[in-house]
């Protein structure tokens, strides 16, 4: 049941560094081979398969248990929220700063370029604590990550694979449309859910496809395979953010969940509710 690299039942995490004696443990991320955690004082933790510098200590190597994160770009800095993709990590300070490390290949780390990072680089297209441009949330794919404003508006950056970062451009006659089905190492808006028109409340990045929740409703695009946008009978790739028509009756929503090839749903009377490959 259980051997150096598999554990096949739940097992307690048993050499937590004495430094998290008496700490309570704000939140917890898994990506592809690695884990994150940040604790109540704002410390962040990682351990795992280091590839790319994923953990964000300042290596490539593997960690059996967690290390702490510390740079100069960190310093005194307090993490509220994390969030972990195959290769990547990404950090949101108290106030609405962003920092990420790891693979940044494809661009997902959005500091403008595809070096890897070994330890974390605050991003600079975020300016936290100002007015705007201040985070509210981030969250990691595969290989892209997602970033939701404090006033609603919408980011993405890293690999546009099936058209998962929506980055739509003018068309004709007022209405959007998207040409530009390549990487991107900054992060860009997804101009169709704009704060003014369509402003988000919650946003999650999937393998490949990315929901979010508005105050117009349910959105998603990216990859359609399986049934992982909820469209029905209709499992085309979605390069901009298309309305979910099936769950507008659910009413309620208040929470999202992309997986690799499944999506989650949650409603604010304790509902769960499930689409795309579930087995």
């Amino acid at each position: 049941e259980r051997s150096a690299f598999i554990v096949s039942v739940p097992a307690l995490v048993d050499q937590m560094p004495a430094a998290l004696n008496g700490k309570q443990i704000r939140q917890l991320a898994s990506g592809g081979r690695h884990i994150a955690l940040c604790t109540e004082e704002g410390e962040v933790y990682a351990w795992g398969r280091g590839v790319a510098g994923c953990l964000g200590v300042g290596a490539t190597g593997c960690a059996g248990h967690p290390m702490p994160l510390r740079s100069l770009a960190l310093g005194k800095v307090k993490i509220t929220s994390l969030s972990c993709g195959a290769e990547h990590t990404c950090l949101l300070s108290d106030v609405g700063a962003l920092y990420s490390c790891g693979a940044g290949k494809r661009g997902q780390l959005g500091l403008g370029h595809t070096d890897n990072s070994v330890l974390p680089q605050r991003v600079a297209g975020v300016r936290g604590g100002s007015a705007t441009r201040c985070a509210a949330s981030v969250s990691c794919g595969g290989y892209h990550t997602a970033v939701l404003l404090k006033d609603g508006s919408l980011f993405t950056c890293g690999a546009h694979d099936n058209g998962v970062l929506g980055h739509a451009l003018a068309g004709g006659g007022g209405e959007w449309e998207d040409t530009r089905l390549t990487d991107c190492t900054t992060l860009g808006q997804v101009h169709t859910l704009s704060a003014n028109t369509a402003p988000v409340s919650a946003v999650s990045a999937g393998g490949l496809h990315n929901l979010a929740l508005t105050s117009k409703g349910l959105y998603g695009w990216g990859a359609g395979s399986w049934g992982r946008l909820g469209m029905g009978g209709d499992n085309k790739d979605k390069n901009v953010p298309t309305y979910i028509k099936a769950a507008a009756h659910l009413g309620g929503l208040c929470g999202v969940g992309a997986g690799w090839e499944h999506s989650l749903l949650l409603t604010v009377d304790g509902s769960v509710f499930q689409f795309g490959r579930l087995g």
